[in-house]
């Protein structure tokens, strides 16, 4: 799904991120733009035309959406701008909406709870964690604070050993090392990489102890 286009124009371009809910067509799915900005997409009309209301989201709150901790219509309601999208005889057009433009009639239902279950949360998990790790890769360049400035990464992998409630754990993590200088470098998105892998880890050998 990865770099698949949803719709694209002079203006804007929009990939397919995750698809949460489909018939025909994805109803309920995640977009992102060309800076990464993820936007929550759901279709709110195939009578005479096909239309697509979207909104600027984050995974904590698609994640809060698919736990029911959260509507759609609240990630909706909750803000100022809204990107429409309509396609009519295969030709999509995009606009921006704002407050006095917009169409509450097109948001999800107010009371319309996601109700995914632990199998739907756990793929949504892991492609999180799967993107993570491709963006992680693509960063080739971050700033070493050994040589002073901004240096090629080598990425690859460190045994590491942990204590988890008193019992030391082996685990691999992933390294950024500078190409010059030999020192792990830290750049962004990594820490959070590498607690997701530990507990992916941790997990594996131990299940839920």
């Amino acid at each position: 799904m990865r770099n698949k286009i949803f719709y694209q124009d002079t203006k804007y371009a929009f990939y397919y991120d995750y698809i949460f809910f489909e018939i025909y067509r994805p109803i309920f799915f995640s977009c992102k733009d060309q800076n990464n900005q993820l936007y929550l997409t759901t279709l709110c009309d195939d009578r005479k035309e096909f239309r697509w209301i979207m909104v600027k989201t984050s995974e904590n709150q698609l994640i809060d959406i698919m736990k029911n901790k959260l509507t759609m219509y609240e990630v909706y309601v909750n803000t100022d701008k809204w990107w429409i999208i309509k396609e009519k005889h295969g030709i999509k057009k995009c606009k921006i909406y704002t407050k006095e433009q917009v169409n509450e009639l097109d948001f999800p239902t107010k009371r319309g709870y996601f109700d995914a279950d632990k199998d739907e949360l756990k793929d949504y998990l892991s492609h999180i964690q799967n993107e993570k790790e491709y963006h992680m890769e693509k960063v080739k360049r971050d700033f070493c604070i050994n040589c002073r400035k901004e240096t090629d990464i080598v990425w690859g992998k460190a045994e590491r050993t942990t204590n988890i409630k008193g019992v030391p754990f082996d685990y691999l993590e992933t390294v950024a090392i500078c190409k010059e200088c030999g020192q792990e470098m830290n750049p962004h998105g990594l820490i959070d990489l590498n607690i997701k892998e530990l507990e992916e880890q941790y997990q594996k050998t131990y299940g839920n102890k």
